[in-house]
């Protein structure tokens, strides 16, 4: 709520940087507050330059010593002027880049307000901490002046801040070249290929918390690709080709079943951007297609040639090399990332038999397994048969019993 934002110091002493457009005339101007360059004669661009005469590194702006950029003629008496010579500093570029990806070739003005109208604000914006008290207050400062410009027709740049964590060293401390405890990711690729070091950042934990730097944890994500791989080539020979229109039931159903919810979850761990759920999600699907053995009937073998095509596209965003093998090994004419995101079917990801919680005063005493469309009676009464239960209960007497459908019971006695 108090931001206390100061006027920003906003000229840079450096080479590398967007020129100010102002000149300064001793005639029209003798109290330097600077004159405008015509719009005609814009945009001012930066000179070439030899970077041994001019970046001396003491302190003085480098443009200042470059006499062809430096004089020019003043735009009211046409006279001797000189030009501004510091650069904008960066921030400005990084207050409004991402309204120039709408039309980047636009040449009448920064970008389309007809883009701006159809794709601003930007959905998800990720960022590092350190940019909290500067940038973050900047660019939502431009955006408005944008919109009061006519540019853009939306007051904050953003509907959602994703702030990044920090990855630590395996000694705990923000990898650094100061203490020489940095990874190198080719390293890690050469060892263990680029996809266990994509899935295991990934993996990690949630993109906002820090975490440390594991080795162990990185070998752990590439045995796991391994049983991904060993998985799809144990059943591709047998499975890859095989068609079924018959009804599902037994182990193909179960297998169905299992892809699907995979699909579900993963789906909407990535709109949360909760990608170490997403990968735990595929985790636990792998495990449960081996649990399920070999398959036999051609149901089964159907089953598990769907579930491998959709492990595959599942895998995409995580681990897109052994994705596109996988794949191609079960009949995919295209990469995997041209291709549309998958559907699961809902009639596989309602469980026929759920868990609930059974609690007496609010303390766990057992969980009881019931149909999933099973009433609140059913659910009181498989609940009331636990020995654990009913010795809770014995000589007590029943205040309320609540009900909270699909996951748990309250017996609350006195």
């Amino acid at each position: 709520m108090t931001y206390r934002q100061r006027d920003w110091g906003f000229s840079r002493q450096r080479y590398w940087g967007t020129p100010i457009p102002i000149v300064y005339c001793e005639k029209c101007d003798p109290e330097r507050k600077g004159l405008p360059v015509p719009l005609e004669q814009l945009p001012v661009r930066l000179p070439e330059i030899d970077t041994q005469e001019v970046l001396t590194g003491k302190g003085e702006p480098p443009l200042a010593k470059v006499a062809s950029f430096v004089n020019t003629t003043c735009p009211k008496c046409g006279g001797p002027a000189r030009r501004e010579t510091e650069t904008m500093d960066t921030f400005v570029d990084s207050c409004w880049y991402f309204a120039r990806y709408l039309s980047p070739h636009f040449d009448t003005a920064p970008f389309d307000p007809k883009e701006a109208q159809r794709w601003l604000p930007v959905d998800v914006y990720v960022g590092g901490p350190e940019h909290g008290t500067m940038h973050l207050l900047y660019f939502r400062f431009w955006t408005r002046i944008m919109k009061l410009l006519g540019l853009s027709p939306v007051d904050e740049p953003v509907k959602r801040l994703i702030t990044q964590g920090i990855v630590n060293g395996a000694d705990g401390r923000k990898m650094s070249k100061r203490f020489g405890n940095g990874v190198a990711p080719n390293i890690i690729v050469q060892k263990y290929g680029a996809d266990t070091a994509r899935t295991y950042v990934l993996f990690a934990g949630p993109p906002e918390r820090d975490f440390d730097w594991s080795p162990d944890q990185v070998e752990g994500v590439a045995r796991f690709l391994k049983r991904v791989w060993a998985l799809g080539a144990t059943h591709q020979a047998s499975v890859a080709d095989v068609t079924y229109d018959g009804p599902y039931e037994g182990k193909a159903l179960e297998t169905r079943r299992a892809a699907h919810k995979c699909l579900k979850r993963v789906s909407e761990a990535i709109e949360r951007l909760s990608f170490n759920t997403a990968v735990a999600g595929i985790m636990e699907c792998v495990n449960a297609l081996y649990a399920v053995g070999t398959p036999e009937t051609q149901a089964e073998k159907a089953a598990m040639a769907e579930a491998m095509r959709l492990l595959a596209r599942i895998l995409t965003p995580f681990a897109p090399h052994i994705a596109d093998e996988l794949a191609e090994a079960y009949g995919a004419k295209a990469v995997t990332v041209s291709e549309a995101w998958p559907e699961f079917d809902p009639a596989l990801v309602v469980d026929d038999v759920i868990p609930y919680a059974v609690q007496v005063n609010g303390k766990l005493r057992a969980e009881v397994r019931v149909a999933a469309d099973a009433s609140e009676a059913d659910v009181r009464a498989a609940a009331e048969a636990e020995e654990k239960v009913k010795s809770a209960l014995e000589g007590k007497t029943l205040r309320k019993f609540v009900f909270v459908p699909k996951r748990l019971v309250n017996f609350v006695v006195g």
